[in-house]
């Protein structure tokens, strides 16, 4: 069964795991299984930090611009005009409205605004204060959000998440191409910082303790992947 389990799952994919298991098969998939019970636990957190970080940024964009379209005024680059438009493609069904087009937007698109070349025109001006309760530096609030961002698509492709002693493996840093590592508190932190009331909903309703209590029992806080 295991030999079969390893060619469902790939020996590429279990590689890793087998490593980490010094080359026990049926150890290198109960790891697999802990990455597993990780990615679903975290589901709930993600969902409701993206739902959370899209409403409170398009919130203060339709108040700063005066209008739920605030995207046919802002001044979006070029890629972020194509996600408008892609998203407008998608709701031939109706009448295109602000709402549908924002609930097709990508959690991309609202990290992308927190660029650098979104700092003077609409950072400063406007997004910054989707974050209710905290002084935001964007440098600071971008690399938190990237490293979000980088979380969820893994976990949204089924890849590996579970990383050494306890922490969450989010890939390699996109200049130093170092491993990168997070604590799922970060996500909890930024939900806070948006609104500390949808933070509690978040982790009494979600698995959020849950991922907590993995990552800090044994074989995780041990573990050498």
């Amino acid at each position: 069964m295991l030999q079969k389990l390893q060619v469902a799952i790939s020996k590429e994919r279990l590689g890793r795991y087998v490593g980490a298991a010094k080359g026990d098969l049926k150890s290198a998939i109960e790891l697999y299984e802990l990455n597993l019970r990780l990615s679903q636990g975290l589901y709930g957190v993600l969902h409701g930090y993206e739902v959370t970080l899209r409403n409170s940024m398009h919130d203060q964009l339709t108040h700063y611009y005066g209008q739920a379209n605030w995207y046919d005024t802002a001044p979006l680059e070029q890629w972020h005009m194509a996600q408008i438009d892609e998203a407008e493609n998608k709701c031939k069904s109706g009448p295109v409205t602000p709402g549908k087009i924002i609930a097709e937007l990508s959690l991309a698109f609202w990290t992308g605004l927190a660029a650098q070349r979104y700092e003077k025109n609409v950072w400063v001006p406007c997004l910054r204060k989707a974050f209710h309760n905290k002084t935001a530096n964007r440098v600071d609030m971008h690399r938190t959000l990237q490293e979000i961002q980088d979380l969820r698509n893994r976990v949204a492709h089924h890849e590996r998440i579970l990383g050494s002693k306890g922490r969450l493996y989010i890939g390699l840093h996109h200049r130093t191409r170092h491993e990168c590592f997070i604590r799922p508190e970060l996500i909890f932190n930024t939900v806070c910082w948006i609104c500390a009331d949808t933070a509690a909903w978040v982790q009494t309703t979600a698995r959020f303790q849950e991922c907590l209590a993995i990552l800090d029992s044994e074989p995780a806080k041990s573990l050498q992947i």
